[in-house]
């Protein structure tokens, strides 16, 4: 109610009297309306568990402060969710504010809040997505993360992969790959191989054709020559007879 004082709950019946006007949802949601307000991590009063609160703020007709809304969720939701999504041990997915606080995280991390120093606070200060290489100072693994903020909200989600995995499955891709086109070019190779060979023999059967039509040609020549040179021997054979006769008488 505008007083903090909680009046409905779905997780306690009868509801029990808790003033929660002390929670930061509640003091930025009475001065005005900014419309859903996520909170940091805090420890619940009704079922006493980690959760942080996504609030809305209740207006009257006259739009006057009526109160709050809240849904609390707790960040194991999400944890378990990425154990299950995201196995590799070497990756890791955040929830965060923008201020840095931490709302979820996985793997754990013993502090609450990110340095501002860290590679993500830079990043996420100058854009609302992008990606970047940092080595985490929880655990010290060198990762390729990227980071988007989830809608209009105050929000950050960040997931990053170790750049060992990342270069594991490109080279073991890269060696498949390697191994498909090795074969495909060593097929090429003999097909290649075998098509040159081809080639040759046509050419050198081509050219044994060339050569017996240039020496059936020649042999015509040479036929059509010497019959040629015979009529010419015969006549020049006939007018030394008829002289030779003629000589005698």
């Amino acid at each position: 109610d505008p007083n903090g004082k909680l009046r409905n709950s779905s997780r306690d019946r009868p509801v029990a009297e808790i003033d929660l006007s002390d929670r930061d949802y509640f003091g930025a949601l009475r001065e005005k309306d900014v419309g859903t307000f996520i909170s940091g991590v805090v420890t619940g009063r009704i079922a006493a568990e980690k959760n942080f609160n996504i609030a809305r703020r209740r207006s009257s007709a006259e739009k006057e402060f009526d109160g709050i809304i809240v849904v609390s969720v707790s960040p194991d939701y999400f944890t378990n969710f990425w154990r299950q999504t995201a196995a590799p041990a070497t990756t890791f997915t955040g929830l965060l504010r923008n201020d840095l606080m931490i709302l979820a995280r996985e793997p754990s991390s013993p502090s609450l809040n990110l340095s501002p120093t860290s590679a993500t606070a830079v990043a996420i200060r100058q854009n609302d997505r992008g990606s970047f290489r940092a080595i985490s100072p929880v655990d010290g693994i060198d990762r390729w993360a990227a980071f988007r903020r989830v809608g209009s909200s105050n929000v950050y989600v960040v997931h990053g992969v170790a750049v060992s995995a990342v270069l594991g499955l490109w080279y073991q891709h890269l060696a498949i790959y390697g191994a498909f086109f090795a074969l495909a070019a060593t097929g090429l190779f003999w097909s290649s191989r075998r098509a040159f060979a081809e080639i040759e023999r046509r050419l050198l059967a081509e050219d044994q054709l060339r050569q017996a039509e240039k020496m059936e040609v020649l042999g015509q020549l040479t036929g059509q020559f010497a019959h040629d040179f015979s009529n010419i021997l015969t006549a020049i054979l006939l007018n030394l007879e008829a002289l030779r006769g003629g000589a005698t008488h």
